[in-house]
Formats: structure tokens, sequence, C-alpha cells
């Protein structure tokens, strides 16, 4: 028996507590510090697109996004990295994160209320496509480092939900030997808890690191990475996440400069046997199978188990286990690759 789904359209992408005992690793770049130096107003910022800069206070900034949001355009315009598209889904997908922290029990006591209340300010921002903007600390000096701290920081904003989140642009990416990495996922999810932690008005650093680090840790509890390279140099990556026990997982594509989540035709496959619709569902032994070279064309087959919680008849909770079938039609004959889902299916 198989329930399937075929797509045929082209895609292109320009697009411590100790009391608890749990050792909580804090992200490098995170570093806390004594005094929070809230944003300058007056302070002028350099803020740049696909094509140029500008330089524009950030009073006036902030004033500009209010007038676009109600007209619905974007001043920003910047963002188009692959890092940067990361951080913006992780903020999209930040408020369910935080609810499966509380969910799992990753926190207790008065850090359930405080991380409640962090959760607030990300279900009403975490929608706005201009509440990240994205700086180059080394163009902007000084907007990054805060008092008595050595250290440059990933991100800064102020103490209201109407403040946008700078990120240093220069920390999301890095040389390796084997090419150019991106920041990694979590480590831009704990950042985002910190930064909307003092939106939701707390002040302490080492405080909002350690919520941060609790979110991070329920998504690294199950975060996979299937990569690979195509043509020798051009890498694709599927990440899934697994949350909660009856949570549905993540799935997005990387290829090249472009960002693709695959959560909802994924959903659009994902059912129990009667065909009816799981509870929950988790991936595992996520894999890329051997791709097929057709020129600059390749078929691109990705596979992984999927453990579906469903309800039988009865009415009680029961585990299938199914097969997901994913192939890709990557064309990569222009700058930009093209991808097309080719066929999307669950089976025995």
């Amino acid at each position: 028996m198989k329930t399937w789904i075929i797509l045929c359209g082209l895609a292109s992408f320009a697009l411590a507590h100790a009391a608890d005992k749990i050792e909580v690793v804090k992200p490098t770049v995170l570093k806390p510090a004594d005094v929070l130096k809230p944003i300058d107003p007056t302070e002028r910022v350099q803020i740049c697109g696909k094509t140029s800069c500008r330089t524009i206070m950030i009073n006036d900034l902030m004033r500009q996004i209010e007038r676009e949001r109600s007209g619905g355009g974007d001043i920003i315009g910047n963002g188009g990295g692959l890092a940067e598209q990361n951080f913006t889904y992780a903020l999209s997908q930040l408020p369910e994160f935080i609810s499966e922290t509380l969910n799992e029990g990753f926190v207790k006591g008065v850090d359930v209320t405080n991380l409640n209340k962090i959760y607030a300010v990300a279900k009403s921002e975490s929608a706005k496509a201009d509440k990240l903007v994205f700086l180059s600390g080394k163009n902007n000096p000084g907007i990054f480092s805060a008092a008595n701290d050595p250290e440059i920081r990933l991100a800064k904003t102020g103490l209201t939900s109407e403040a946008p989140i700078f990120v240093n642009i220069d920390l999301l990416y890095s040389r390796t030997e084997d090419g150019t990495e991106i920041l990694p996922m979590p480590v831009m999810i704990a950042s985002l808890v910190h930064e909307l932690g003092h939106q939701a008005g707390f002040t302490d650093h080492a405080y909002l690191d350690f919520l941060g680090a609790r979110v991070r840790r329920m998504i690294e509890a199950d975060f996979n990475r299937a990569a690979r390279k195509l043509n020798g140099n051009l890498k694709i990556e599927m990440v899934s996440i697994n949350l909660g026990s009856f949570s549905m997982p993540k799935l997005s594509l990387s290829i090249g400069d472009a960002f693709i989540p695959y959560e909802k035709p994924l959903y659009s496959v994902l059912r129990c046997r009667d065909g009816g619709l799981p509870r929950a569902a988790r991936l595992s032994n996520q894999h890329w199978e051997r791709a097929a070279e057709f020129g600059s064309v390749w078929i691109t087959p990705f596979r992984a188990w999927a453990s579906l919680t469903c309800v039988n008849k009865s009415g009680v909770s029961e585990t299938e286990d199914r097969d997901l079938i994913l192939d890709l039609r990557i064309d990569t004959s222009e700058e930009l690759p093209m991808v097309e889902i080719v066929q999307l299916a669950i089976e025995n």
C-alpha cells in the first residue's frame, strides 16, 4: 500500500541552574555581557542589499519598518544568503521550538514562566519578514560589542518587541578546507531565544544564554543532516529535526545558496495505513542514495524511515513504521540551480 504525491513544477531559488544537574554548553559566540548596552537610536548603521549599501539612523530605520509593515512592503532588502535564510527560517519556527522545549520538560520552575514570556514575544514577532536586519560588524564597528565584554556578539536588539534584531553577518559564515560553512541552526535558535528574551524584558545575558541553551538542547537531541556534493562542488544538504513526542518533524533542503522548507509537501503524504492523519511522526536513517547524472541534470533520491503515531479503531495509539521516498530533479545548467520534486511518497 502506498500514499504518494507527484509535484512537477520547477522552483527557482533566489532565494544553570545546577539544581537539575544537566550540563549546559553555551554557544561560543554568545558571550554574556555584564551590562546590557541597549540600542542607541541615534546610531547610524550600514545596510547592504544585493547590489548596494546605504547608511541610515536606527531610529529612522525602525520608523520605516513600521510604515512598511502597515503597507505590506519590505524596506530591508538584505539577508538573501543561505545562512540568512536559515536564520529567518529558525525565527519562523521559534514558537514551536520553544513550545516543544516547554512540553518536553527541558525547563522547570520559574524558568517555565520566563520561557513562556519569551514564547509570547516569539509568537507575535516570528512572522515579521523584516524582524531580522543583517549587518556587517566590520562595517558597523561597535554595534555588536558591549560594555565589559571583549567578544563580538552574534546579535543585538532592544528591550521592546518593536525593535528589530540586528544579526552580525560576519559570524554567519566560516571558511573550512571543504569550502564555506554556515553557522549551525541550533546556535541561531539559541541566539534568537536570547534576543527575544531581551524584548520580553530580561536583561541578564547569562540567564538568557541558559534559556537559549535549553531550547538548543531540545533541537540537538534529534537534529540530523544528510549532505552530499554534485558536480564535485555543489553541496546539497537535507536537514530533519524531530521534536517532541506529539509533533511532526521539520524537513528542509539547502542547495548552493538556496534554502527550501519541505514541511508542507512532507505533511501531505505522511498518512497512516488506514489513510488517517498521524498524531505525530519521526524520521530516522536519513540518507542520500546514488544519484543519476544526465548532463547538467541530476536525479537525487533521498530516503528515510518514518515512524508514525497512529490511532486504531479502538482509540489506542500505535506505531506504524513506513518508508519515505523523496526524489529530486536538480538542473545545474544555470547559476541558480533549478529544483523539482518528481516523487514524494510514503510506502510500507
